[in-house]
């Protein structure tokens, strides 16, 4: 096996105070939203900053993150078997990166984006407030309205099949616990590894030997990170507050429950009150009842409704415009096949952070361990189970973003209260907000990774998201 050391130092929050992202109308509605444009222009700058890139540049890769699917597809699969990860490489030599374990197997030398359609609509009020000019826009137009190419580049550091070793990590999630030491563990698609995050480096040892017991032949490293992971008219991007305290979450997105057509909002699991009181930006202000919810080893979810007008927007940074919901992207949950791909630049917005702030997915399988700060001050490890259920460990479904920024920058922002809000890019919902680490867990500034419910969970709740449409006492029609 091979074993690297890297010490980190890891404080992991739930995010336990829930505020806003999908969102009611006000009565009287509200300002149009956001042109998907101005949305692009705004993700942009922030990967322009990020990576030190052009904005033309980033524009250039954001398209083929988000608009090149197919021909992604056409890769991973002409991988086959042998593929041990599929990544973006965000550095200067920006391509789609192909681990395998086989060399010279066939792969296409590029892939190539759709091209988007605009409106070619003015600058909104909101837009021309943030300098978003109708030059700016053209920009985007020109670039994300046609199609671009990007290279794909062929590794061969992978020494097993990805779809193998997380085989083994699935069978083998709910005996993690025995590894001493064990805080999460992740898949490295760059290296094709399993990653054990350790809590304590004196158990190290130890810890190698169960983890060659639970993981036969599986490559592994071990990295240290001394992690406290804390949970952390309707439009996503919204508060829910709990009555009795004024505790918050964020709402995530519009969503209709297909068995009885009710329309309300997304959130956190682990926003677990019965009611909350919602507040939009707009002025909106009410109680909402909640439905379904559950907390599993899959996902962190609940579905709170009103008898609301409910637009499909959501609130993604500070300001009373909202951004059109325009369609989904997610994992899969029965093969490797996804729809985004490790190295992605998502974006999220919580109530208590205030703002839009973004990073780098570096796994679509993590298994976060989530601690609980109780009223002494104790932490103690939750899993991902209902509060007062059997302990239920978190398995390799979540997906881990990782802060990158250069100093100065607004980077990655992950506070209590920002559970269950939206994590979204191209105007698509990827995920809700679960939690969060920190390097210091008594200083949110100190984030160093988020973790997400990939927004296809929300088919566990019989959910599915809301564009928009006719709404009569809560009730589509």
């Amino acid at each position: 096996m091979l074993l690297m050391k890297n010490a980190i130092g890891l404080a992991v929050t739930a995010l336990a105070f829930c505020a806003a992202g999908a969102a009611f109308a006000s009565e009287d509605g509200g300002p149009p939203p956001m042109l998907p444009e101005e949305v692009i222009a705004i993700e942009a700058q922030s990967y322009a900053a990020t990576y030190g890139v052009s904005e033309d540049e980033a524009l250039r890769r954001l398209a083929l993150m988000h608009d090149a699917f197919d021909s992604i597809e056409d890769v991973r699969a002409s991988a086959g078997e042998d593929l041990g990860g599929i990544y973006f490489d965000n550095g200067a030599d920006f391509a789609l990166v192909v681990n395998t374990t086989k060399k010279g197997k066939p792969i296409p030398a590029a892939i190539r984006s759709k091209g988007r359609q605009f409106a070619n609509e003015p600058p909104s009020e909101r837009g021309r407030k943030l300098g978003l000019t109708k030059q700016k826009l053209d920009k985007v137009r020109s670039i994300a309205g046609r199609p671009q190419s990007g290279k794909v580049k062929q590794v061969n550091s992978a020494r097993m099949a990805k779809t193998e070793v997380n085989q083994v990590r699935e069978r083998n999630s709910t005996r993690n616990a025995q590894i001493p030491g064990y805080n999460g563990s992740r898949y490295d698609d760059r290296t094709g590894e399993m990653v054990i995050y350790l809590a304590d480096e004196a158990r190290r040892s130890e810890a190698e030997v169960r983890v060659e017991e639970l993981y036969p032949n599986v490559p592994f490293r071990i990295e240290i990170e001394i992690a406290v992971n804390v949970q952390t008219h309707t439009r996503g991007g919204s508060t829910l507050s709990r009555q009795s305290t004024g505790q918050r979450c964020t709402t995530g997105f519009v969503v209709r429950d297909r068995s009885t057509n009710r329309v309300g909002v997304v959130t956190a699991g682990h926003c677990e009150d019965a009611t909350r009181n919602y507040s939009g930006v707009d002025g909106s202000s009410y109680p909402m009842s909640r439905g379904q919810w559950n907390m599993t080893a899959s996902y962190d979810l609940a579905f709170f409704w009103t008898a609301h007008e409910a637009p499909g927007e959501f609130y993604a940074m500070s300001g009373t415009t909202p951004r059109s919901l325009e369609g989904w992207r997610s994992v899969s949950e029965t093969s490797e096949t996804s729809w985004y791909n490790t190295g992605s630049y998502l974006c999220h917005y919580g109530v208590a952070s205030g703002t839009q702030s973004c990073g780098e997915v570096i796994d679509k399988t993590a298994e976060p361990v989530v601690m609980e700060r109780t009223a002494s001050g104790q932490l103690i490890n939750r899993g991902c189970g209902r509060p007062g259920a059997s302990y239920v460990a978190c398995g390799p479904n979540f997906v881990q973003v990782e802060k990158v920024a250069k100093p100065g920058q607004v980077a990655l922002q992950c506070v209590p209260g920002d559970s269950g809000g939206p994590w979204f890019a191209y105007g698509n919902a990827y995920g809700i907000a679960k939690s969060c680490s920190y390097t210091n867990a008594s200083d949110p500034s100190t984030v160093k990774y988020a973790y997400y419910t990939p927004i296809i969970r929300i088919n566990d709740l019989d959910l599915t998201l809301w564009y928009g449409g006719t709404i009569v006492d809560g009730y589509a029609r």
